[in-house]
């Protein structure tokens, strides 16, 4: 069971069959994917008194799915002469809360708090020492994850394990054909590609992003086919993953690898959010516009260990922040968050000078989701 309105006949009180402003706001959150994933229940107590417990569950804000743990939520204690109408809700760190309501004669429900979405709403009576079944009504809006590519599994992938690896691959082919231009040797090197290969530790097939060896400036990689599909702005907040791991190392010249989202293929100096890491060095989070970058250090860097590197744009396209294995790591960015048109990319560019042994990246997958927030 989810969002409920009983009726009359089967209400504890007729206020709990009304309609009312904080359930609009809460149904519209919902609409706009702010809402419960899984569990998040909230019932009274085998032996009532005035909490009640809250299931383990999932919410999702912003395109992002937060975890909620199961545990009491205390109702403040009745008013004396009037019955009043609480609020039990997560906010979008899932912490849970009681909101307590007006007491009145004929009482409505307090307004949402900020950044929060409700669970269920409480009838409690004047002088009540106890909350009963009855007095709950369930009010959480069930929604699934975000719209676009990710096609509701991108809030699965949380780790690096092999069973989500095969799933997670899958959005790629969502997201679009490979894209190769000759005229930039994009996705070409040395004739051959960037491809799906077998891995030969995991048995998964992967995308493989080839360096090359010889000219500089040479690159290959993969992007999506779709024409520059992202623009960061107001009320769309998106977020990328990739799984990634470094199979064969560069040796001499500068080599730059770079992974989420670029206005293009046609240089490594290219505006977007992504993630870089040089010379098999640390990968930082880059946001760049106009040429100037802001850029947070991941503190991992680019090896043979198999990493999910995650971004996610929030904040009306204000604050992208970085995580890794599902860790958040470092500061947010709130500068430099370009506003043009975004392809998904993943590139291997031979920056400065030649090298004698080319670098050589497998993506286990990659993945995006967008979220409308208002």
């Amino acid at each position: 069971m989810a969002f409920t309105i009983p009726d009359n006949d089967e209400s504890f009180n007729t206020n709990q069959s009304l309609w009312m402003q904080t359930d609009i706001d809460n149904f519209v959150l919902g609409i706009q994917g702010n809402g419960v994933l899984s569990g998040c229940a909230v019932t009274a107590q085998g032996s009532p008194d005035m909490t009640v417990a809250v299931a383990a569950g999932t919410i999702q804000w912003n395109g992002v799915s937060v975890t909620v743990a199961s545990g009491n939520v205390t109702i403040t204690a009745a008013n004396g002469t009037n019955p009043r109408i609480d609020l039990v809700v997560v906010d979008n760190a899932g912490v849970k809360s009681a909101t307590a309501g007006t007491a009145a004669a004929s009482p409505k429900a307090p307004a949402l708090p900020a950044n929060s979405i409700m669970l269920a709403m409480v009838y409690v009576p004047a002088n009540d020492t106890t909350i009963a079944t009855n007095q709950i009504v369930d009010k959480r809006t069930i929604t699934t994850t975000g719209v676009g590519g990710s096609s509701g599994g991108y809030d699965s992938v949380t780790t690096t394990t092999a069973s989500q690896k095969v799933s997670f691959w899958d959005w790629f082919t969502i997201l679009g054909e490979l894209a190769a231009s000759s005229s930039t040797g994009y996705g070409i090197v040395g004739g051959t590609n960037s491809q799906y290969q077998p891995n030969t530790t995991t048995g998964k097939r992967v995308m493989r992003v080839f360096g090359s060896t010889g000219v500089a400036g040479n690159r290959g990689g993969v992007r999506n086919a779709e024409t520059n599909p992202f623009t960061i702005r107001a009320s769309e907040n998106y977020s990328f993953k990739t799984i990634i791991h470094e199979t064969v190392a560069p040796i001499g010249g500068t080599v730059e690898a770079n992974f989420g989202f670029r206005l293009n293929e046609t240089s490594s100096a290219q505006d977007g959010i992504f993630f870089r890491s040089i010379n098999s060095a640390n990968w930082f989070l880059v946001c760049r516009n106009s040429g100037v970058e802001s850029t947070v250090d991941m503190g991992i860097g680019l090896d043979s260990t198999v990493r999910l590197l995650e971004f996610r744009i929030t904040g009306d396209g204000t604050n992208v922040q970085g995580y890794v294995d599902g860790t958040l790591t470092g500061a947010a960015i709130t500068t430099n968050i370009p506003s043009a048109g975004l392809f998904v990319m993943g590139m291997i560019d031979n920056t400065i000078s030649t090298i004698s042994t080319a670098q050589q990246i497998d993506m286990l997958g990659w993945g995006w989701q967008g979220d409308m927030v208002a």
